[in-house]
């Protein structure tokens, strides 16, 4: 591998955070992705934890950076630093507890006073095992919901490729833009040029 290539892969990180209330099932979606396994004996997340996975995309090797948050509000104050430099955001909620979809809306807000309104936003709704629902929503206020189970795997393959994908868009959008910048300040030094 070349310096070409190292510098490649480090430019291509996907950054995901986990975001929802607590006992929502964040940790255990991500081991369930990662790892692709269940345990039903995980510890709440105290502060933030990373978690990397490589994959390939159209031939392009992408590094998944993986943060998942704690849920507990002694903890809300510290999420704003892990969402920020988010390519996008799964927020959790759970069929269990639904004062976890109510809090949708203030996880929302958190996200958009850090990151561009740009930022891609996914909902994932999660033990969907524990009822039997023939109908389900795809949106929730706008944004795509995806009805997962981390105990049965259900829905959780293609709720991250909806974050990866999103993600990597983007990652595109922020780049486009950051040269548009460039290109116009490297204009206005010329036009400001004496003689």
């Amino acid at each position: 591998m070349n310096t070409q290539d190292t510098i490649f892969r480090v430019d291509e990180k996907v950054k995901i955070v986990f975001l929802g209330s607590p006992s929502v099932g964040k940790t255990s979606i991500m081991n369930r992705w990662i790892c692709g396994d269940y345990n039903d004996r995980v510890s709440p997340t105290i502060a933030a934890a990373n978690i990397q996975k490589d994959i390939v995309i159209n031939n392009k090797e992408y590094t998944v950076v993986v943060c998942d948050t704690a849920g507990e509000e002694r903890y809300h104050s510290l999420c704003g630093n892990y969402v920020r430099g988010a390519h996008s955001v799964i927020i959790v909620a759970s069929y269990d507890l639904p004062s976890s979809m109510e809090a949708i809306n203030s996880w929302v807000n958190l996200v958009y006073e850090i990151c561009p309104e740009t930022t891609p936003i996914i909902i994932a709704k999660n033990k969907k095992d524990l009822v039997n629902e023939e109908h389900c929503d795809s949106e929730y206020n706008g944004f795509p919901l995806f009805h997962v189970s981390a105990k049965t795997g259900e829905g959780i393959e293609m709720v991250f490729t909806e974050a990866i994908f999103r993600g990597i868009e983007n990652m595109a959008m922020e780049t486009t833009a950051t040269v548009k910048l460039e290109r116009a300040n490297t204009s206005n030094r010329k036009e400001n040029t004496c003689c």
